[in-house]
């Protein structure tokens, strides 16, 4: 799949998911299943991509998703529009500071990552709930501050299931390559030997036949020459003498 793809595939099932979700705290404050899986798409389907690009994206498809929701429910440009960025910029801080405390995501070990991901979550959540309350104009109050923190654990929590279980999957994949590549180069180990052996086997065979050949053309110009010596008449006594 070309990368524009995969990036665009993470913003739509982000966008689609988050619509699962309930309400706390705050009017349109939304606790969704879509903040458990966008790490996790960060660190699969999207590791090869900054994570800026898939957040400005993610963020993109969430608004327009949920601003079309927002009209088809009679509520108006302006309040869609308001209802709907709030959720978009939660993802696109999101992956920011993903990008900013996960360096390296190839190599990232997963207590680290575990860590980063609730920083993430909280960080995110509590950037949220100030925005959504300068654009309704109300005082932001932080007293829900440990329940953010709860829900922000449990998600990591879930979202670190998959992380191992992906890991162990991964795993498995590659054990499993070993051992059809050992198991390639078993039967191609052996293979070389017998063509080895047929090809001893094979030139002893000649050297063979070469010897006896050798051996039978000797024998029988040895015995053609002794053949024609005793068929040649002797000299005449004095035939040479002057």
């Amino acid at each position: 799949m070309k990368p524009w793809k995969r990036i665009l595939l993470i913003g739509i099932i982000v966008a689609i998911t988050s619509q699962f979700y309930f309400n706390i705290l705050l009017e349109g404050f939304r606790v969704s299943a879509a903040v458990i899986l966008f790490p996790v798409l960060l660190m699969t389907m999207g590791k090869d991509q900054k994570c800026l690009k898939l957040g400005v994206v993610t963020g993109i498809t969430v608004f327009i998703l949920r601003f079309v929701i927002y009209l088809g429910a009679d509520q108006g440009i302006v309040h869609a529009a308001r209802e709907a960025i709030h959720g978009a910029l939660f993802y696109l801080f999101y992956a920011m500071l993903f990008g900013w405390l996960v360096k390296d995501r190839y190599t990232v070990p997963l207590n680290r990552l575990f860590i980063s991901v609730f920083i993430c979550d909280l960080a995110s959540n509590i950037f949220e709930i100030m925005l959504q309350s300068l654009l309704q104009l109300t005082g932001t109050s932080l007293d829900g501050f440990p329940v953010l923190a709860v829900i922000a654990l449990a998600r990591t929590g879930l979202a670190s299931v998959i992380f191992m279980g992906e890991k162990h999957y991964r795993i498995l994949l590659t054990k499993e390559e070993h051992e059809n590549r050992y198991q390639r180069l078993f039967l191609m180990t052996t293979s070389l030997k017998n063509e080895v052996y047929f090809m001893k086997k094979n030139s002893e065979e000649i050297e063979s036949v070469m010897s006896n050949a050798y051996r039978s053309t000797r024998s029988s110009r040895s015995s053609g020459c002794r053949r024609r010596r005793s068929g040649c008449p002797s000299p005449l006594p004095g035939m040479y003498m002057k």
